[in-house]
Parts: structure tokens; sequence; C-alpha cells
């Protein structure tokens, strides 16, 4: 897969579950990304997702 493209996976490392793809604040996955871990690779922080948007059949 394209990872610009529909359901594109640019890591597909087989690690992880992909079940959505950020269209718009991606700014926000980085702050995510770049928060303190243990030893266990977990996020020192407790990280909530407040809301979603489902877009069907977005166009990219």
């Amino acid at each position: 897969m394209t990872p610009t493209k529909k359901g594109g996976y640019p890591a597909g490392d087989t690690k992880y579950t992909v079940f959505g793809q950020v269209i718009k604040g991606m700014d926000v996955v980085d702050t995510i990304a770049n928060l303190e871990v243990d030893q266990n690779n977990k996020p020192k922080e407790t990280v909530t997702v407040n809301s979603i948007k489902i877009v069907k059949d977005y166009k990219f």
C-alpha cells in the first residue's frame, strides 16, 4: 500500500494493528509519538482520545 493513499501504512512493520488513518491533526499524532515511554514502550502519561470523526469514502 502507498502511505499517502486510502488505507496506506508507512511503517508496515506488522507489529501494530491499523484501525484508522489520520486525515487532519498529524501534529497531535506526532506529540503522542514523542511522549516519554517506560521500559515496555508504554507512554508514561495517560493518552486519551477525546473524539474521532468517521469519514466514509474520503476523497484523497
